[in-house]
């Protein structure tokens, strides 16, 4: 027994420390029962009595009544206090007539029982009432009641709490200043109240009133009433249709009694109004937000509106710019649009188009083609097979061509309702892929017919293109065998990398090149092949690759060298008898001469090319070697002559020039080229001869004579 008594204690003192009212309510119970069955009946007197609060506390009446009913001699002097102190009213307020919304008062009878008509007019009731009713918005409403109550109820201290989802919210405080606090935060996280009668008068629906709440009571345990110590407090349920959807409390701190009946008859009252009001207010509140939300659905319903009008606008927009000529035919096979192309196209009567009438409308179409039984048969096969598209081209009569094509139109539920066809004008496309095809058919030929070689690579150095030139160089019989190689798949090691560095050097600059190459051909032989390179260009101008043209130069470069080895020996010849080569223009200008010149004119080749032959001449010879010259030219004949040098030391020398001409591809003269020899010698020795021969006649004429 001792070790059950230490477990009640603690199970009391555990319950009581964490707040579980209702176990330690429990807990004071069994203790009692403990007691009261071993024989101890002043301590379970004891232990009963706190269980007693604490049922009491908690706002179990049924509880309370059991307890009173099966142990009435363990609760003799709480039942006799209530006796004294506390009665249970069933009266219902008929005095002003609003037996339908008070309920049951639970009072301390310390006040007298004076009708409200003995202490507040009936003006005061009036106003208060109309100042509640005339409130429809719940925040108005709220701060309005706690107004009216703090002026006309004897509180000091106010609080209303609404019920939200079954959750007491307290809503409004207002103190003795009568300011008013708006809130809207759960009964569990404010501090400012009794919750444990708040929580009775919400189970009991009850209103409370306690003249001396620092009397004991039922609910002297409450810690804010322990610490706060009020007087008069009153706790009233706020009824709608007998359902609670709040509660009103208040306290006067300086006054026992303050709460008279003629008051809580008042409050009642006002709580009755209050709920009516709050109805409205929740019924005006809703109209509000359903107003709202026909005001958003009408919104939404104009923006969806404009939005159509837009889509149509666009869409009409789109159908009159469209290239193709559109025309739409609903499940009824009437026309339900077109747009001006499908009119221009199959130049459409307005009276037809008026009809909407698709069959008068394909009967006109049928006469402008060439296959119109073809046309008739598909169009028909189409409507009765809605599910296909369809793309064809027909052929009319004025050899136009058209594109037609044809969908179904599907509502988003998946149903037919028409079908869409389009037409577009062709014959141009169609004459430019003819065009096209003949320019790729010359090209080809060109490019196969060339003895120039001819290539394509991409920008990983792979061949895409080869005519067949390049291919006879390759040995390859084919494209195939050479589209998709590398030059290393190709040539010898050595030559593919000379040709991969000029690649890889014109992909970076993106500059044609033109440079000559050795490559060995397919005999094994090395041929000197002239060769240009350019870039490839997307429209873009990025380098998608090379493209190359080659032509083989290998009989010209044996040509040329035949030539130079000609021309050296004819030099060689030339300078071996005394004589220098020489080239002028047609304005006589020196533009090519020999080292020689310089034994024969007395300069060297830089000092004489750009410059005319004249300017080393004796006034007196220049006009006669132009007379020459010009007579050359006209006749585009070769000339000799004679004329006289003035050498840098002013020596005069004779010089002896021999020239043919030179002239261009369209037989034009462009200047002359030929051999000079000095002379000065020959000269010379004819005079010497002249005179020698001059004094030989005179000396046989001398003889004659003598």
């Amino acid at each position: 027994k001792l070790e059950a008594i230490d477990y009640y204690d603690r199970a009391i003192l555990l319950a009581k420390e964490n707040q579980f009212l209702n176990e330690e309510a429990l807990a004071n119970e069994l203790a009692a029962k403990f007691y009261l069955d071993w024989g101890k009946e002043k301590v379970a007197q004891a232990y009963m009595q706190a269980a007693y609060y604490c049922y009491a506390r908690w706002g179990t009446k049924a509880k309370i009544d059991d307890l009173e009913t099966r142990y009435p001699q363990l609760l003799t002097a709480i039942l006799q206090a209530q006796q004294d102190h506390f009665s249970i009213s069933d009266t219902r307020l008929e005095t002003l007539s609003r037996s339908s919304i008070l309920d049951r008062t639970i009072h301390t009878t310390r006040s007298s029982s004076s009708s409200i008509s003995e202490s507040l007019d009936f003006a005061t009731i009036l106003k208060a009432s109309q100042a509640l009713s005339s409130q429809i918005q719940l925040e108005q409403l709220v701060s309005t009641l706690m107004q009216v109550v703090m002026e006309n109820a004897g509180a000091k201290k106010a609080g209303l709490l609404l019920l939200q989802d079954d959750i007491l919210m307290v809503k409004a405080l207002a103190n003795a200043s009568q300011n008013i606090s708006i809130l809207s935060v759960p009964l569990s996280s404010v501090q400012e109240i009794p919750v444990t009668l708040i929580n009775y008068v919400k189970r009991s629906l009850k209103t409370v009133v306690i003249d001396d709440a620092t009397a004991q009571n039922n609910f002297s345990a409450d810690p804010y009433l322990m610490q706060e110590q009020p007087k008069s407090v009153l706790c009233a349920p706020i009824l709608a249709q007998g359902k609670l959807i709040g509660l009103l409390y208040l306290e006067n701190k300086l006054t026992i009694g303050a709460f008279t009946r003629d008051r809580t008859e008042l409050i009642q009252l006002l709580c009755a109004q209050a709920a009516i009001s709050m109805e409205n207010a929740r019924l005006y509140k809703q109209s509000q937000l359903h107003a709202q939300q026909l005001e958003r659905s009408l919104k939404d319903l104009q923006d969806s509106q404009t939005q159509l009008i837009k889509s149509a606008a666009f869409l009409e927009a789109q159908r009159e710019s469209s290239l193709d000529g559109i025309l739409v035919i609903d499940a009824n096979r009437q026309v339900s649009a077109y747009n001006q192309g499908f009119v221009k196209i199959w130049n459409i009567p307005q009276i037809i188009l008026e009809t909407k009438d698709d069959f008068q409308l394909l009967g006109f179409v049928l006469d402008q083609l060439e296959q119109p039984h073809e046309f008739l048969a598909m169009v028909e096969y189409l409507y009765q097979n809605p599910g296909e598209a369809s793309y064809n081209e027909i052929i009319l009569k004025d050899r136009r061509i058209l594109e037609r094509s044809s969908v179904t139109v599907k509502l988003p539920s998946g149903d037919e309702c028409g079908r869409i066809w389009y037409f577009r004008n062709i014959s141009d496309r169609k004459q430019a892929e003819i065009n096209l095809q003949q320019s790729n058919l010359l090209l080809e030929s060109v490019l196969e017919g060339t003895s120039e070689m001819i290539f394509a690579k991409d920008t990983q150095h792979r061949f895409i293109f080869a005519n067949s030139a390049t291919l006879q160089l390759l040995g390859l019989s084919s494209e195939a065998e050479i589209v998709g190689k590398t030059d290393f798949d190709v040539f010898p090691l050595e030559f593919a990398q000379n040709i991969r560095e000029y690649d890889e050097r014109i992909l970076r600059s993106g500059v044609a090149e033109k440079f000559h190459e050795d490559v060995l051909n397919a005999a094994g032989e090395i041929v000197t092949l002239y060769t240009t390179k350019t870039p490839i260009r997307d429209r873009d101008g990025n380098i998608t690759g090379i493209v190359g043209i080659i032509r083989d130069i290998s009989d010209l470069k044996q040509a040329e060298n035949a030539l130079r080895e000609s021309e050296q020996r004819f030099r060689d010849v030339t300078e071996a008898a005394g004589e220098y080569i020489w080239e002028i223009d047609a304005n006589a200008i020196y533009t090519y001469i020999t080292e020689k010149s310089k034994q024969v004119k007395g300069y060297t080749p830089s000092q004489l090319l750009g410059r005319s032959p004249t300017e080393f001449m004796p006034p007196e010879d220049i006009e006669s070697v132009g007379i020459i010259l010009a007579e050359a030219s006209a006749r585009k004949e070769s000339f000799t002559l004679k004329h006289r040098n003035i050498l840098p030391t002013g020596e005069v020398v004779w010089e002896e020039v021999t020239g043919v001409p030179v002239l261009d591809n369209c037989g034009e003269i462009i200047g002359f080229r030929g051999t000079g020899l000095n002379i000065t010698h020959r000269k010379q020795a004819e005079a010497a001869v002249h005179q020698k021969s001059q004094e030989l006649e005179q000396t046989i004429d001398e003889l004659k004579q003598a």
